[in-house]
């Protein structure tokens, strides 16, 4: 004790005795009570404490009033005096004070007395303790997350662990992190473990998740609690169980639809719903459970997964299953849920039957009237229901039939009810539950619309074609309907208009595209109509706003001067095809921006073409001259265009060359001969050097070069590599003697060893026509062949052994389909294989023929006609759309009904005299055109004189010099080998082609001639 503690007690004892020797005429008592931070009446505080006390004094038993109080707290041993304060009492003999007044020193462990003094006598001594708070007990419980406490918990919980720790004296502890521990164990292992910060009511929770264990998660888990001594003391422990479901719900589906029975290509999905403790529902991951699918009577599993439920312990599949289509895979269907453990737990049951329900005739629309047939095939052995059904699947008054069992077919004459236009159904029942449903829409009429144009310029007028067809026979039927037409203008917005009413059975009538309409949007037409008996139908045709275009072509690229330039002016709309009439071009030819000759104005004519020749100055110096356009679309005037084209002036010669090939596939080892033609201002010259190179590998980077050389006397040879295969390219030059050249190329020849090459030579065939296939062995010699003709079902039409390398079959009048032939050919090396398709048209076509050769503008051409169907098919009952077109000048279409007649067709005010091609067709191009003479003088034309002749031999001349231009261009550009594969062939006799002219003498041919290309046999892609 040191000496401020020994003096302090001395004093103590010192007033002790004199107040014992005065204890009559001063008997001061007293209490004390102490408070921790929270009021709590304690003797006992952590170090980390607030000590609050509250003193009574009494004087010989009554309250001690004012009196001037000494409070003194000595702690034992070495501690010694930590507080020394004054205070006086109020009129109950009390006063209170803490340790945060003055003159307190330390909190320091160990016991304490408070000394109350009055008049330096002692009132009371009251002991207390200050000491270290150790964790001494702990308990626990855990909640779910929904803050239900429980100790049971699924796959997929996450389990929340709450503790509560005490300290010796029973409070509660406020800890630092990790002077309390916690552990959990499962099935002997520690599975997770932490420290715990306690608060000031001894509380903590940590989280655990279950599912992180995927093996073992399942059992008892035990939650340890220690304090930091060491060895750590267990103080408390508890307990939860994470379990696995008990029942599983098995539900087969149909799309969210439960089914038990289903019928090939359908999908099988399925709703399951676990639960524990009957009723409870069981959140899972993927681990708890699996769900497996087998046949019955088949061994192995079809499918087997595992299952994830959600909170409420339901998951779904609408894909578990997709049945196949054979009859493999009708039967008896178990779905089962096991737990984790195999243990099962919930299982159905479907069937896969065959359905198939179909109503005959088959039509895209049935019209109340229609008699049809019902016709239902299934393998189902149980009774069913068949009912005609609303698009709500509700039954139709007396449209259902109960079929009895063991029915595999079933059929059932129908009239189709006259109920509202809309979508209704064939459903077929097992008891209450859909198996099947066919939909098919009713409706009465149909109304279709064409535009004239899909594409169309702000201001643009245009035509709607349109008809109404009784859905019952395809024939025509009265309407009455309303007009409207839809767009978007500059300010984008939506904008209708009311068009005028339509009445009947078909028609057409003209609307204008706003001038305001948006560039780049879209507008349309809706026609509403509604026969007598309210019946009703609606049809949009769109149309494509658009900005206006204009190109310029010229009949050369490069002229000479004092030459004309024939140029052809086309308006449209930008982007498209579509040809626009009526707009003004201003347009002037500039070279070294000078404008050369005078500028013009012109219109474009119905078609959206214009004609203009421009002469060329004889003094014009060389160079490129660029043709400028400024064009205004007459209807708008907002609708411009500036554009320009161009054309190259030279004095220099026109030198051409032009290869020729004669076959389209070599073998390694072949010689390949190339003719060629040098071309002087279109006169053959044999003023030039023609040098070549040939490559050959897969047509691009890589190509290995086999030759290099020079031609003579009109052709080079190229020997081919032996054993290299791959594609032949070919380039040459032409060098003339005064230094210009020209050049040409072939490319994408074939070069391969033991190739069969079948073909045919047209690309369609009519009913009654005889088929010729054409063959050729590439690379090998053959030594026999043998063909079979098949059609497409796979029957045989004929067979036989082709001669010269080709054979033929002759198509059938009726009935006849696309043949297919199969070539082998037994070579040298190995046998070949080859077969090719023959496609028979079928369809309709259109034979004319305009009554009369020449015309004035403005006059009535009479057109006999006659619609001609080829093939098997339905007839068109509705009529036929015929496109009118003089060529370079304007297209019009005309609707028609009967398969033939005479058209009257006026021929426009404003088209230019000259010879014109008319074409008559049921599509927007056609092979068959007819030659008319237009003129405004065409009476002496037709009757009269022309350079000595008659009007009838003139015109046979113009087209003797046409078929005779005709083929020189053909002999020119002989290697384009076919028409355009969509063409069809007109199944008139052709007529014999001109003979080509003789060609001019070489003086370099040893024999004087000139060796002619390859006839046109030798040309078959």
């Amino acid at each position: 004790m040191n000496w401020r503690a020994a003096l302090i007690v001395s004093l103590l004892l010192t007033s002790t005795i004199v107040l014992g020797s005065n204890a009559a005429a001063a008997p001061f008592t007293g209490t004390v009570i102490l408070y921790d931070g929270t009021y709590h009446a304690q003797d006992y505080f952590e170090p980390s404490d607030d000590i609050y006390f509250d003193v009574t004094v009494y004087d010989a038993g009554a309250p001690a009033q004012y009196e001037a109080v000494n409070v003194v707290i000595v702690g034992d041993g070495i501690i010694g005096e930590v507080f020394n304060d004054t205070y006086t009492t109020d009129s109950y003999g009390q006063f209170s004070g803490y340790d945060g007044d003055d003159f307190w020193y330390t909190h320091d462990i160990g016991d304490y007395v408070m000394y109350v003094n009055v008049t330096n006598a002692s009132a009371v001594a009251h002991p207390f303790t200050i000491y270290d708070a150790v964790p001494w007990e702990a308990t626990g419980w855990t909640e779910n997350y929904d803050d239900d406490v429980t100790d049971i918990f699924t796959e997929d919980q996450t389990v929340y662990l709450y503790f509560q720790v005490l300290d010796q004296f029973g409070n509660p502890f406020d800890g630092s992190s990790w002077d309390v521990t916690y552990q959990i164990m499962h099935n002997g292992y520690s599975v997770d473990s932490g420290g715990l910060a306690t608060n000031v009511s001894g509380g903590d929770s940590e989280y655990y998740y279950t599912y992180y264990e995927y093996a073992d998660q399942f059992g008892l888990y035990n939650v340890q609690v220690f304090n930091s001594a060491s060895p750590p003391d267990q103080i408390g422990e508890f307990n939860f169980t994470v379990i696995l479901p008990e029942v599983a719900i098995v539900r087969p589906q149909y799309f969210g639809t439960d089914r038990s029975v289903f019928v090939p290509g359908e999908n099988v999905g399925y709703s399951v719903q676990l639960l524990y403790d009957v009723t409870e529902t069981y959140d899972s991951d993927s681990y708890a459970t699996r769900i497996v699918l087998f046949k019955q009577g088949t061994p192995g599993t079809l499918a087997n997964d595992t299952l994830s439920t959600n909170d409420v312990g339901y998951t779904y599949d609408y894909y578990f299953y997709s049945i196949g289509s054979s009859d493999t895979y009708k039967g008896t269907y178990h779905i089962q849920v096991f737990t984790h453990e195999w243990d099962l737990i919930g299982s159905a049951t479907f069937m896969v039957i065959d359905l198939d329900i179909a109503i005959l005739p088959e039509k895209s629309v049935y019209a109340q009237g229609d008699e049809v047939v019902i016709e239902i095939t299934t393998s189902l052995e149980d009774p069913y229901e068949v009912q005609i059904a609303n698009s709500a699947h509700i039954e139709l008054e007396d449209s259902s039939w109960n079929v009895p069992a063991h029915s595999t077919e079933w059929v059932r004459d129908y009239t189709m009810p006259n109920e509202d236009d809309g979508y209704y159904y064939v459903d077929v029942y097992v008891d209450s539950l859909r198996v099947g449903s066919y939909g098919f829409e009713l409706k009465k009429f149909t109304i279709e619309a064409r535009l004239s144009s899909s594409n169309l310029l702000p201001g643009q007028t245009a035509t709607v074609f349109w008809r109404a067809v009784d859905n019952h026979d395809g024939g025509p039927i009265s309407i009455d309907g309303e007009t409207h037409m839809f767009y978007y203008d500059d300010s984008y917005l939506y904008v209708t208009d009311t068009l005028d009413d339509i009445a009947g059975s078909s028609g057409s009538f003209a609307f204008t595209v706003p001038n305001d309409a948006y560039i780049g949007g879209y507008g349309g037409i809706t026609i509403d109509a509604e026969d007598s008996s309210e019946h009703f139908d609606s049809t949009t045709v769109q149309f494509q706003v658009g900005s206006l275009y204009v190109s310029v072509t010229t009949d050369r690229t490069s002229y000479r001067p004092g030459e004309s330039v024939y140029m052809t002016f086309s308006s449209r709309v930008q982007g498209t095809s579509t040809m626009v009439p009526d707009v003004g071009i201003r347009a002037e030819v500039q070279h070294n921006d000078d404008r050369v000759g005078s500028s013009w104005t012109m219109d474009t004519n119905n078609g959206g073409y214009v004609d203009y020749v421009f002469t060329i100055p004889s003094e014009a110096a060389d160079g490129t001259y660029i043709i400028i356009i400024n064009a205004t679309f007459n209807p708008n005037s907002d609708m411009t265009y500036d554009g320009t084209g161009d054309f190259t002036v030279t004095s220099d010669p026109y030198i051409s060359l032009i290869l020729y090939q004669e076959k389209a596939f070599y073998a390694p080892g072949d010689t390949v001969n190339v003719p060629y033609r040098v071309l002087r201002d279109g006169v053959e010259t044999t003023d030039a050097q023609v040098s070549y190179e040939a490559e050959i590998g897969n047509g691009g980077w890589g190509d290995m070069t086999i030759a290099l050389g020079f031609g003579s006397g009109g052709s080079f040879s190229i020997s081919l590599p032996a054993g290299v295969e791959g594609i032949l390219s070919i380039s040459a030059m032409a060098l003339t003697t005064d230094g210009f050249t020209a050049g040409d190329y072939l490319s994408n020849i074939e070069v391969s060893s033991g190739q069969l090459v079948l073909f045919t030579s047209k690309s369609a065939y009519m009913p009654g026509e005889t088929i010729n296939w054409f063959y050729m062995l590439n690379g090998d010699t053959e030594t026999s062949a043998y063909y079979r003709i098949l059609d497409p079902t796979g029957a045989l039409l004929a067979e036989g052994t082709p001669t010269t390398g080709n054979f033929s079959y002759t198509l059938p009048l009726e009935y006849a389909v696309n043949p297919t032939a199969y070539l082998y050919v037994v070579g040298g090396s190995g046998t070949y294989i080859g077969y090719d398709i023959a496609y028979v048209y079928s369809g309709y076509l259109i034979d004319f023929s305009i009554l009369s050769e020449s015309y004035a503008p403005g006059d009535m051409m009479q057109i006999n006609y006659t619609i001609i169907k080829i093939g098997e098919g339905p007839d068109e009952a509705n009529g036929f759309m015929i496109y009118i077109s003089i060529r370079g000048e304007r297209v019009d279409q005309i609707w028609v009904t009967e398969m033939f007649g005479t058209l009257q067709y006026q021929i426009p005010a404003d088209i230019r005299d000259g010879t014109h091609i008319v074409e008559v067709s049921l599509s927007d191009y056609d092979e068959q055109t007819q030659t008319v003479i237009i003129d405004s003088d065409a009476g002496s034309l037709a009757y009269g004189t022309i350079m000595g002749m008659n009007a009838g031999a003139f015109i046979v001349l113009i087209l003797a010099i046409i078929a005779l231009v005709i083929a020189i261009i053909g002999v020119v550009k002989f290697r384009k080998l076919a028409k355009r594969l969509d063409a069809v062939e007109s199944p008139e006799p052709e007529a014999d082609e001109p003979e080509a002219p003789e060609a001019p003498e070489s003086p370099d041919a040893q024999d004087g001639t000139y060796p002619p290309p390859p006839p046109p046999e030798q040309y078959n892609p």
